[in-house]
Parts: structure tokens; sequence; C-alpha cells
């Protein structure tokens, strides 16, 4: 019976060993996996290539940024990086920054007053929705110069949606494609509120533009509202406009005579422009160094050399096979300001090869003269010759040591001799 009861025991605990060596297993399989390691995604909503016309609305079509694990990001976590002007003609890049990835979108502003498309929103472009109501939106229109309104308003997108069951600020897109290729966007937001008092702003990334601050007050007692400046406002719906970081108050006053204060706080406005120095150093190429700062940080670098003129950059070195007598670099910030600054430019001589030059002597002279050179063969180098003779007169000198010498320049016209003459 012992026995039995003994066997048992010792079934359980190999099973129990068993389980555990098992779950080990498993647990150092998961951790080692590949498929345990995160990877990151981040998407451009849109085209990458946008044109639109001046004096129109750039309305960024956005970005998807979340991870294999299923977790999406907003914009905390994703840098947008530039600034659009659409008021001046030209071309301009946003950069998108997510952990390792980084995206761009280029848009192209067009001036054109000859043909034109309008895409307009009926109703406000921010629309204020109590909690657990329902949403209508009041729709668009469009004008178009050259084809029918109704052809053209069925071009028309609409992304976003709207849950006014959860508070918040929702974004609702129109974009209209043109005949011309000429992309129109408007955007109305709808806040979601439960609140008395909401207030929020736009845009949230680093700008060197203004920022709007905008607000809705629902309580059926409201009288008025006073803004930052002190101007009194009575509509329910309002927005300030700010050019500067800080904190602004915002004080709503009830009919009963009591009052509520909120302040918001802007602080992503940076119009300082980025600042620094620049060295380039000419040879046969030319070698560029910037050291550049800013507040928000340095976005990239566009390299002027004479009339050549590169693409923006992320590093702060840039060499070109040119010979440059002018050289500048224009320094953007992730804000969009810019800020050209001339390189001081260093021309670098080219070092001539250096020549082993052999100094050659010959040495003519009377018996004094051999004597000095037996003494000194041992010292002399091979190159040094002597013309001497023991005894001889000056005759010999004239007739037969000159002639030697001449001999010795002769043959060798590419060499050069020191020559002394001891008599």
């Amino acid at each position: 019976m012992s026995l039995n009861i003994n066997n048992k025991f010792n079934i359980k605990f190999l099973l129990l060993v068993l389980l555990l060596v098992i779950i080990a297993l498993v647990v150092i399989f998961l951790i080692a996996s590949p498929n345990n390691k995160t990877e990151y995604f981040l998407k451009l909503k849109g085209d990458s290539d946008i044109a639109i016309y001046t004096g129109s609305d750039y309305i960024d079509p956005g970005y998807e940024a979340y991870d294999s694990k299923g977790k999406t990001y907003d914009a905390s976590e994703v840098s947008v990086i530039g600034n659009v002007n659409s008021n001046v003609s030209g071309t301009y890049t946003i950069t998108y920054e997510f952990k390792e990835i980084k995206l761009e979108r280029t848009i192209t502003v067009i001036s054109n007053k000859d043909k034109i498309t309008i895409l307009g929103l009926y109703g406000d472009s921010i629309i204020y929705v109590p909690l657990g109501s329902e949403f209508k939106d009041p729709k668009y229109y469009v004008i178009d110069s050259d084809y029918s309104n109704e052809e053209m308003i069925n071009k028309v997108s609409v992304t976003g949606e709207v849950n006014t069951n959860i508070a918040g600020t929702y974004k609702i897109t129109y974009t209209l494609v043109n005949n011309q290729g000429i992309t129109i966007t408007k955007e109305r937001i709808v806040i979601v509120t439960s609140a008395d008092f909401a207030l929020d702003y736009e845009p949230k990334n680093l700008t060197n533009q203004k920022v709007k601050i905008y607000g809705y007050i629902s309580n059926n007692y409201f009288d008025y509202i006073l803004l930052p400046n002190n101007e009194k406002k009575t509509e329910r719906s309002f927005s300030y406009i700010v050019n500067s970081n800080g904190k602004y108050k915002f004080i709503t006053y009830l009919k009963d005579g009591t009052h509520h204060e909120e302040i918001i706080e802007i602080k992503n406005i940076d119009t300082k422009k980025p600042t620094g120095s620049c060295q380039a150093e000419v040879e046969s190429n030319t070698n560029v160094f910037v050291t550049a700062g800013d507040d928000s940080g340095i976005a990239g670098y566009i390299y002027h050399i004479d009339e050549f003129v590169t693409n923006t950059l992320t590093s702060s070195s840039y060499q070109s096979n040119r010979k440059a007598a002018s050289v500048s670099v224009e320094v953007k910030d992730k804000a969009g300001n810019s800020n050209t600054i001339e390189c001081t430019v260093k021309i670098k001589e080219t070092p001539k090869p250096q020549t082993n030059k052999t100094e050659y002597t010959i040495f003519v002279g009377d018996s004094r003269t051999e004597d000095m050179c037996l003494f000194a063969k041992s010292h002399m180098k091979s190159t040094d010759q002597c013309v001497a003779e023991v005894g001889k007169s000056l005759s010999w000198f004239k007739q037969t040591a000159v002639p030697k010498v001449n001999n010795i320049l002769n043959s060798n016209p590419n060499r050069t001799y020191n020559i002394i003459i001891d008599l």
C-alpha cells in the first residue's frame, strides 16, 4: 500500500515539473519571438502632391499613425513640420515624423485669376452640439467658372464622422479636385459637449501663423462674454485670434449676476527665425559646415552654391564638387520660419608637391684643396666632386680645372651646383 502511494506522488511531482518546464518554454518563445517586436507605421491621408489656388484655404488631409499591436497615435506622438502660405504662389513641403518614419507632402500654390472653382460651406465652420443630440450637416455648395455647379458638387468627397454620444472635437473635411487638377478643401469643426462653456483652439501643431481660439456657451442664463482684450460679445459662439504664446482668460457673465472664468494656454506659436553661422572651405571642391539652433528645432537646410541650389536637406554639412565663390544656406525650423545665413568662405590653396632638391658641390683648388677633399671624403655626399691636383700652378687652373668644371656643368644641365674655389 505504501508503494502505491509513493508511486502516485512521484507521478504527480513529475507532471508538475513537466508543466512548469512547458510554461517556461512558452514564455521564452514569446519573449524571443520576432513577432513580439512592435513595428510602427505612418500613412498619409489624401495625395502626397496637392495643388491649390492662391487665397484659398489649405487644410491638411492628415495621416494615420499606428503600430503592429493595433495601437493608434495622435498629434502628441507625430511631428508635423512646415506651413503653407496660400496667399503666395510657390511650392511648400509638409513633413510628418513618427518614430523613425519620415514622410513628405508637397503643396503647390497656383495663381489663377481667369478660371476658378469655389467650394463653400452652408452654416458655421464651427458647430457646437449638445451631448446626446443629433447632428445634421448643413452641407456645402460649389461655384465653377467652366462647369455646371451640379456637376462639380458630385465630385465633392466628405470625410469624417461625428459621434454625438461621446464628448469631443470632430472634424468634417470637404474635398474637391476640379478639372484642372486643383484641390479645394473646406473643414467644419463639430464640438460635442455637455459643458456650459467649451473652449478650444486651432491649429495644434507648431506654427508661425496666428492661432484661432474658439468657444461656445450653452448655459440658458448666458448674458455676455468678456474676451481677453475686454471686448464684450453677446453671441454664444465666438472666436478670438492670437499671435503670441500665453494664457488667455475668457469671462462669461450670466443673467443672474454670476460669472465664470476659463483660461486657455497657447504655446505652439514660434515666430523667431533660426540663428547660426556657416563656414565654407573651398579647395578643389566646396565643403559647407553649418551651426544652427532654434527653440522649435531645425527642420532642414537649403544650400546655395553660387547659382546652384539644393533641395531641403536634413544634414548640417554639405559637399559640392564646385569651386564656389559665394555660399549661403537657408535654415528652416519646425514652425515654418527660415533664415538665410551667408557663409564665410575660406579658400585653401592646394599645396604644391614637394620635390627632394639635391645640392651638388664642386671643390676647385690646389693641393690644399686636394688635402681638404681627401680629409672630408668620408663626410661628402656621393654627388660632390673635387677638381684638384697637388702642386699645380695658376695656368693649370685656367687650362685644366676650368674646362673640367664646365664639362661637369654641361653634362648635367638640370642640376644646380655650388662651386667652391680655394686657391
